[in-house]
């Protein structure tokens, strides 16, 4: 019905519509040489159109709706600037404009209009969604791990059991609900399904990241109810809006509260025809020091590598790489569940490796209405294995998985007149193999299909209507348990001790729906609603699980015949976009039929028992950010807050974050900028069974950066002192924050180089 329904009102306006004609070209420049700004990003903001500056700097944007106005946003590495158009009266078949765009550094004033790839909408004020971008400067400042990245997002907290295993957690929401993707598409791990698995995300080597929230996360699957978290990379750019020459970043810095060094590397190249990339990039970090002590297995390690080529041509193209991504980090605290002496040191680590292989491919121009086609298909093949060490003996595998995936993506987009939308359909074929005393889970084959659609309707000049669909169905084939190994040195709680559910097959088909309408309240405001009803298949790990994980100190007994999760979301949305002031302020409410959760049903022999349950729950909270310009300097501020229940249990969630925020103030002189910054969080005791009340906190800042154009160069270096005050802080959200508080006061350094 829905789908029947968007498809008609889709339809309708459509062919009511006029194709955009008009032609817009222009120049960019560097402010402060003057020179060109050759291979410049040119983005109009309203469609999402994307191409590149020549040598000369200037560009061409072909078959615009000037509509009422139109704003251009140039980028080049630091570098960034834009300027809006307003039409004459009639019609114009070419725009030409008059002055160059200058592109300066310009901090993160830029952030709010960039165009994430992962909904295809321009971000910021005309989005339905809600959308937090990071780049340049921001990912240039040495932050060793996504999840900390992303932490001062509105709405973003850190599900963590250390460094290594860090994750994020959006509106409440974790795991298998909290999609990170890698230019749209899975990384292919099994990070979601528990809190010593982490990820191979590195945020200092993608040219973006982002987070989506709202109804645009539904084109990349029903496991994305609190959002997608999606990293760019240079070879997604370049397929898009490839340039001739040569371009480069080379990067490097260090830590002193984790004894952390990184380097990395970025080059990508073009001439008639074809474009082609590479790099890579190591990290090391020792045991995190925090103010009351070091803390033990807390060491992480990094190893990644790519190259990728590909042709253009003036209406396709094609592009292949190849990844490696090997990493290794410890699990603090785990080895007390593995029987060591007293007195003798227990450590487990977590060594991942992911061989990726992916070919992109698509098509321009097709037509009057479906303007562009783009394509995926990409093969992983990831291996974790968790490995112990006692004393100083060798070290010992303990228990191996592995995680094959084939995924495909199709996608068509589209516009004419008052529509613009896409649509297309996903696949991705798992198998999922694991071994050894904790192999928690049967051998199991997993089959996802599904069919999608998102369109914006531009009802009328003030008024925006979002359509949009999603049908999805998973099977998972799995075989039969194996027998439990010997298992001699786990203390606690057996498998013996508990009766292993019966292995079942499973399919699950799914319908989601979204609608959004935004109204324009004058030039500078905008009044955003969006709906959601979603559906989610119960997670691998969710059905199958059984038995002692030591990552989380738990046994997991799993529920073969869960149900489907069905969830009803609403987003009511205020938004202001001003020179003086730009921010907005957002409620959201999420009701739950079936939400799935592990329940802590008590202990056995010291070890607590985690039964995989379902309950019907209630997200409600809201986000808040802004941005004063005050002078040259920016102030921003953001709060997020968020409760959840289960209103027929009378209980709360588990792992919610409590009240929390931030406030930066950032102050250019010259080619420096200096950032003070406070976090904060208000104390939790809004408790589910078992946890302990978390302190409020207040950390403080302080970045100094300096930037430095030298002809076709940008130098950065950067200077970040992380809790000056040394406080004693613990996030409420991490695993093990009763015995390790997070990090103390250190400092971080990082240089990098980018020419163009």
């Amino acid at each position: 019905m829905v789908i029947r329904w968007t498809a008609a009102l889709a339809a309708a306006l459509v062919a009511a519509g006029a194709a955009a004609d008009t032609r817009v070209t222009g120049r960019a420049v560097i402010a402060t040489s003057g020179a060109p700004a050759a291979g410049a990003e040119v983005l109009l903001v309203e469609s999402g159109q994307l191409t590149r500056a020549d040598a000369d700097g200037r560009f061409v944007l072909e078959q615009v709706d000037t509509g009422a106005g139109i704003t251009i946003h140039v980028h080049l590495g630091l570098l960034a600037g834009e300027t809006t158009y307003l039409p004459a009266p009639r019609p114009e078949a070419e725009i030409v404009l008059s002055d160059p765009i200058r592109i300066a550094f310009l901090g993160t004033r830029h952030e709010h209009v960039t165009v994430t790839a992962a909904s295809g909408e321009p971000a910021g004020f005309g989005e339905f969604g809600t959308v937090s971008s990071f780049e340049g400067a921001e990912l240039l400042a040495g932050t060793p791990s996504l999840a900390e990245l992303l932490e001062g997002a509105p709405g973003v907290a850190i599900r963590s059991l250390g460094p290594g295993p860090a994750r994020p957690i959006i509106r409440g929401f974790d795991g298998d609900r909290v999609l990170v993707t890698e230019d749209g598409v899975r990384t292919g791990d099994i990070g979601s399904g528990a809190a010593e698995q982490g990820t191979f995300a590195d945020p200092t080597q993608a040219e973006r990241v982002e987070v989506v929230r709202g109804p645009a996360a539904l084109l990349y699957g029903t496991n994305s109810v609190g959002g997608v978290v999606n990293l760019v990379s240079t070879g997604s750019r370049l397929a898009h809006a490839a340039t001739s020459g040569f371009e480069g970043r080379a990067s490097l810095g260090g830590g002193t509260a984790d004894a952390g060094r990184y380097a990395g590397a970025r080059v990508h190249a073009g001439g008639d025809g074809w474009f082609a990339w590479g790099g890579g990039n190591t990290r090391r970090t020792g045991d995190y020091r925090s103010p009351l002590g070091s803390v033990d297995g807390s060491r992480t390690a990094m190893d990644q590598g790519e190259a990728g080529l590909g042709l253009r041509g003036r209406r396709a193209y094609l592009s292949a790489s190849a990844r490696l991504d090997d990493s290794r980090y410890g699990v603090p605290l785990a080895g007390m569940l593995h029987g060591a002496d007293e007195g003798e040191e227990q450590t487990v680590d977590v060594a991942m490796e992911r061989r990726q292989l992916r070919t992109d491919f698509g098509f321009e121009g097709l037509g009057e209405f479906f303007r562009a086609a783009a394509f995926t298909v990409r093969y992983s093949e990831f291996v974790q294995d968790e490995i112990e060490m006692e004393g100083d003996g060798p070290p010992e595998l303990d228990t191996h998985h592995e995680n094959r995936s084939l995924v495909f993506r199709g996608e068509l987009e589209g516009s004419r007149g008052r529509f613009q939308g896409r649509m297309g359909g996903w696949a991705n074929l798992r198998e999922f193999t694991s071994a050894g005393p904790e192999a928690l889970a049967p051998d199991t084959r997993h089959t996802a299909i599904a069919a999608f659609a998102l369109g914006e309707i531009h009802a009328a000049d003030r008024v925006g209507v979002l359509v949009g669909a999603r049908l999805e169905n998973n099977a998972y084939d799995a075989d039969e348990r194996p027998e439990p190994g010997d298992d001699d040195d786990h203390e606690g709680a057996e498998e013996g001790d508990f009766e292993p559910p019966a292995v079942v097959d499973r399919g699950f088909l799914g319908t989601s729906a979204s609608a959004g309408l935004r109204l324009d309240l004058g030039e500078q405001n905008a009044l955003v609603g969006t709906a959601t009803i979603s559906t989610r298949a119960p997670a691998l790990e969710e059905l199958y699980n059984f038995g002692l994980d030591a990552g989380i100190q738990a046994f997991e007994i799993g529920d073969p015949l869960l149900e489907r999760e069905r969830s009803r979301g609403f987003d009511l949305s205020l938004r202001r976009d001003s020179d003086a002031f730009a921010g907005s302020v957002s409620a959201f409410w999420y009701g739950i039929d079936n939400f799935t959760y592990g329940a802590t049903t008590g202990g056995r022999g010291g070890v607590t028992v985690i039964a995989t349950e379902q309950a019907d729950a209630r997200h409600l909270g809201f986000e808040a950010d802004g941005r004063v310009r005050l002078g040259g300097a920016d102030l921003t501020a953001s709060a997020s807050w968020v409760d959840a229940q289960f209103p027929e249990l009378g209980r709360h969630a588990p792992r919610i974050p409590p009240l929390n925020g931030q406030v930066k103030l950032d102050v250019p002189v010259r080619g420096l900028r200096i950032a003070p910054r406070l976090r904060w969080a208000a104390r939790m005791d809004r408790l589910y069974a078992g946890e302990t009340p978390t302190d409020g906190y207040a950390v403080v800042d302080l970045t100094v950066s300096w930037l430095l154009v030298t002809g076709n160069a940008t130098h950065h270096v950067s200077l970040v002192g992380h809790n000056l005050t040394d406080a004693v802080y613990r996030h409420h959200t991490s695993v093990i924050k009763d015995v390790a508080p997070q990090l103390g006061r250190g400092i971080r350094v990082s240089y990098s180089i980018r020419f163009f």
